[in-house]
């Protein structure tokens, strides 16, 4: 079960039951205790977060993109360009590393004139250029380059007495690999010079994939067989598929009951930290035109994802803490904004990304939140797990045990309850994989958060509170131990509860 609460500094809206309550009031009455409640007798409730807790500003995240500036390609760390090209501008705010032959800017320079030039800059680096191997970029349409540190470099404008198209070396005019620019550019405009904010797009991109990664799914996906599944998209919403890595890899073909559109974009939350090795599947019925409004958020990932086969994917790739390497021979239809990007084989084809993934109601799962330890992830590392809950590891928790689990305290009148780590997958929690277990009518979970002092929240802005509850009832000894009969799910009930400074609980 998954359940929101509107929060706005004045009120507050249950949308389960529809019904108005007072929140917070003008005179300066601030709630500061979060807690949650069994209601119904005998039911057991598993409650996980952004479960317990997630309070979430509105999300505002339209094109997601837009920080890019046009740019087809945008790194925080280096690229590696190898063979193939690449349609779009390229910026690296690391190393740009040469190690074969390619071609930048084929289809289109971008849009990104700095003040003064009569032309769009297509390629920036602000690391060193790395002449390794091959015959380095041919950069087309006229576009320019613009290079911060040229250790390493040299930059012709002149040969023979002549002005040329300019062209970037390791040392003499003829030498490969290079930059060679199919326009005439003024040395003194090739650099050194800063021209991209990188910190500022790069902080933009970290927090709003992470806002994306809290959407709730909302695809339907039907199993065709064989490695084989369609997702059925919905018209005038923001479609959310939130996947695994390992499930991903896994499928040969993914098609769809109707094409990415701009009034059905498709959001794909990729869920996995470490190394992602991926062959391509098919998508039937979707092309290169569909890439504008499909966006694969590799939200969580540090590792490298490696994309392997001859299979286009269309979308823009948004992965801000990932290595990603392109060793196949298909395409990309889409924008690649990672922290390292190696280009060993393909094409990328220029298809911005346009949709506008602004979400009014960030259903259960905002992984953006301002309760501390929202997902209790965080707990003391002296913790054990001694108990088999169901196949998972568990901690038993009491009253006394406060802070077990960081900033959140059990009340309950059961002798124990449960904190579990969810190694069988039992429950989906986007947070990670820990939720706790509270056994009996009126047992409490509690947040310690001073919503009034610690959260900072604003006036007349609303916010988000929500959380995942499933009910099951498991069997229990005297002693509040588990016993060995199988838990079953259940309807249930739960309540959210604030308690307020004079001690009013509402």
């Amino acid at each position: 079960m998954c359940q929101t609460l509107h929060i706005h500094f004045g009120y507050f809206t249950n949308e389960v039951s529809g019904h108005p309550a007072r929140f917070l009031k003008s005179s300066g009455l601030f709630l500061f205790i979060l807690s949650f409640l069994i209601l119904y007798p005998g039911q057991f409730i598993a409650a996980n977060t952004p479960g317990a807790g997630a309070l979430c500003p509105p999300v505002s995240v339209n094109s997601v993109t837009a920080p890019a500036l046009g740019f087809h390609v945008l790194t925080k760390g280096s690229v590696t360009l190898r063979n193939g090209d690449i349609e779009g501008p390229v910026a690296s705010w690391g190393n740009l590393n040469l190690n074969g032959t390619i071609s930048v800017a084929t289809g289109n320079p971008g849009t990104f004139v700095v003040s003064g030039d009569g032309r769009p800059t297509a390629l920036i680096v602000e690391g060193v250029v790395n002449f390794n191997s091959g015959n380095g970029i041919n950069l087309l349409n006229n576009s320019y380059i613009k290079l911060k540190d040229l250790t390493g470099s040299v930059v012709y404008t002149n040969f023979g007495g002549s002005p040329v198209p300019t062209r970037v070396t390791p040392n003499a005019y003829e030498d490969y690999p290079r930059i060679s620019s199919s326009t005439f550019q003024q040395s003194s405009s090739v650099g050194p010079v800063d021209v991209f904010n990188f910190t500022g797009a790069f902080n933009t991109f970290q927090t709003d994939a992470g806002v994306l990664g809290g959407y709730a799914n909302t695809v339907n996906i039907v199993n065709q067989g064989a490695g084989k599944i369609r997702l059925n998209l919905q018209n005038n919403t923001v479609n959310v598929w939130n996947v695994a890595a390992a499930t991903l890899i896994g499928y040969t073909e993914i098609s769809f009951n109707q094409a990415p559109s701009l009034s059905a974009p498709l959001l794909i939350n990729v869920n996995g930290t470490g190394n992602v090795n991926w062959t391509l599947p098919t998508f039937p019925g979707v092309s290169d035109l569909q890439g504008p409004f499909m966006l694969w958020n590799f939200y969580n990932n540090t590792g490298t994802v490696t994309l392997n086969g001859g299979n286009t994917i269309p979308g823009t790739i948004l992965a801000p803490n990932t290595t990603l390497i392109k060793a196949g021979s298909g395409n990309i239809a889409g924008q690649i904004i990672v922290n390292n990007y190696d280009h060993v084989a393909g094409e990328l084809h220029y298809y911005p990304f346009e949709s506008d993934l602004a979400s009014e109601d960030v259903d259960c799962g905002c992984g953006n939140t301002l309760f501390t330890n929202g997902g209790f992830e965080t707990h003391l590392n002296s913790l054990t797990f001694p108990i088999n809950f169901e196949g998972n590891p568990a901690q038993d928790l009491t009253n006394s045990n406060q802070n077990y689990i960081t900033e959140w305290k059990a009340a309950i009148g059961s002798p124990r309850m449960y904190y579990i780590k969810d190694e069988v997958n039992r429950v989906n929690n986007p947070e990670g994989n820990y939720f706790v277990w509270l056994p009996a009518v009126n047992d409490c979970y509690a947040s310690s958060d001073n919503i009034g002092t610690m959260l900072n929240l604003e006036h007349g802005v609303e916010y988000v509170l929500c959380f995942y509850a499933a009910p099951w009832s498991k069997n229990l000894d005297a002693n509040g131990y588990t016993a060995s009969v199988t838990a079953t799910q259940k309807d249930g009930g739960i309540q959210k509860k604030f308690k307020t400074r004079n001690g009013d609980t509402i």
